[in-house]
């Protein structure tokens, strides 16, 4: 997270509505595969997919494909 005088709460907020938007996007395009977990960050800098479960490994497999994900850790 990116913390100090020069960030304000306005930017924090607007990066969450930008997370939440693109959400929105890769949801908007998403038949057909799995279903996972999202979260986005508090101070919108990040936007995580969860998967868990029996299937997991395919689920992320699945969404690591549709978003085009080269190398992953």
């Amino acid at each position: 997270m990116v913390t100090g005088g020069w960030i304000t709460r306005a930017d924090r907020e607007r990066w969450q509505r930008d997370a939440a938007r693109e959400l929105a996007a890769i949801l908007g395009g998403s038949d057909g595969l799995p279903l996972i977990a999202w979260t986005v960050g508090a101070a919108g800098g990040s936007l995580t997919g969860q998967v868990a479960g029996v299937g997991g490994r395919a689920a992320f497999t699945a969404w690591q494909q549709a978003l085009a994900m080269d190398d992953v850790a």
